[in-house]
């Protein structure tokens, strides 16, 4: 097949982000599985490295069009640029990472190849999580003003005129359902998966570092695991938190430690390329994701399951759908600095709990969430739609 993937980013863009890391993942599984994949992307920021290119996937960065953003007229610049690639060698299928190809969808089938929407998230839930997080913030009511504009102005008249539309967990597939009329039910659901060989493992058990790894931002709690340690570094005065990635919030963060007299156990690394995540993983004695957001299905922690370490997060969104509260780790029904802080001590405390979820989180992760399966899934469903029209 010749596909066309839209994505808004890729990692070349956000290292550290779970939605540019699954998209990287479809389309070079795809690639090495034979078909011929171009992915339609934002331009770079200045001084960013392109995705590095192999047989049968290329990138191509739309000029003019904000980098990692759906504003400076994306839509309408990737449509543009991609009729021209498709009248000189047509496209059998269209990928849309979220609403990524919405512009596409503006084109009536007969100019455009079938489109299957991979969904992480919904409108919904993104105001949901802006307002839980930060609720008095002058950027939560705009970030709520811009929801409503996008949800009403493109995701509910385009999102039901893609052929096929899936969600990366089963809370996904019911938000959508709730505010997006005229989709096809039930929604089918392709859970991401995980590169079981890319990961070291772990040795939960003997190691001394609490890590945070993803985007380094309110909505993931970052705050509130910080303010969780702190109030337990006098405890447990061999451990350190450790936060990979980057984000808006990071120079606060820094600052609150520093506040907190605690900026010498603290270890800010910044986005590290995937290649060395395994490397992280490794020497890790817990995984810490106290997120206020409404996840999709997180990938950093699948890959922290995969690495066989014991999970810390919340009952929200799709990351209840790969844990297990007292099998793989804990899951808090809310997030606060207070909870964040009993189950964090619980987990510190006993070595050989450690050592037990890590090893129910590696097992779950072999059993539910390889990537041999989801790219098996995401293959065939852009096979029949190609068939189909065909």
């Amino acid at each position: 097949m010749r596909i066309a993937a839209f994505s808004r980013s890729t990692p070349a863009h956000f290292l550290a982000g779970g939605m540019e890391r699954h998209l990287d993942q479809v389309v070079r599984g795809l690639a090495a599985r034979g078909h011929d994949v171009t992915v339609f992307t934002t331009r770079l920021p200045s001084g960013a490295t392109p995705d590095a290119e192999t047989t049968g996937l290329q990138f191509r960065y739309i000029p003019n069009a904000f980098p990692g953003r759906y504003v400076g007229g994306w839509w309408g610049r990737s449509r543009r640029v991609f009729l021209a690639e498709h009248g000189a060698s047509p496209f059998d299928v269209v990928f849309s990472q979220s609403a990524g190809a919405w512009g596409v969808m503006r084109l009536s089938p007969p100019k455009r190849p079938p489109c299957l929407a991979a969904m992480h998230g919904t409108t919904g839930g993104d105001v949901a999580t802006a307002i839980r997080s930060r609720p008095l913030h002058p950027r939560t009511w705009a970030k709520v003003a811009m929801g409503l504009y996008h949800s009403y102005g493109y995701h509910r008249p385009l999102l039901p005129r893609c052929e096929a539309v899936v969600a990366v967990s089963d809370s996904v597939a019911a938000r959508l359902e709730r505010e997006v009329p005229g989709l096809e039910l039930p929604i089918p659901v392709i859970r991401n998966g995980i590169a079981l060989g890319d990961h070291a493992t772990a040795d939960p058990a003997n190691s001394k570092e609490v890590l945070y790894a993803g985007r380094v931002i309110p909505d993931k709690g970052v705050f509130q695991l910080l303010r969780a340690f702190a109030s337990l570094a006098s405890r447990f005065t061999e451990y350190r938190l450790r936060y990979v990635g980057g984000g808006n919030c990071l120079d606060a963060l820094v600052q609150e430690a520093r506040d907190l007299g605690i900026a010498d156990r603290v270890d800010f690394v910044g986005a590290v390329p995937h290649a060395e995540m395994s490397r992280e993983f490794a020497r890790a004695a817990v995984f810490v994701l106290p997120t206020l957001a409404d996840e999709g299905l997180p990938l950093s922690m699948l890959e922290a399951m995969a690495a066989g370490l014991p999970i810390l997060s919340v009952a929200r969104g799709g990351v209840g759908e790969a844990l297990n509260d007292g099998v793989e780790g804990r899951l808090l029904p809310v997030v606060t600095e207070e909870s964040v802080a009993g189950a964090l001590s619980e987990l510190l405390e006993d070595a050989a709990l450690r050592a037990r979820f890590g090893l129910a989180s590696r097992q779950r992760v072999e059993t539910d969430f390889d990537e041999r399966r989801m790219l098996d899934a995401y293959e065939s469903a852009l096979t029949h739609l190609a068939e189909r029209r065909g």
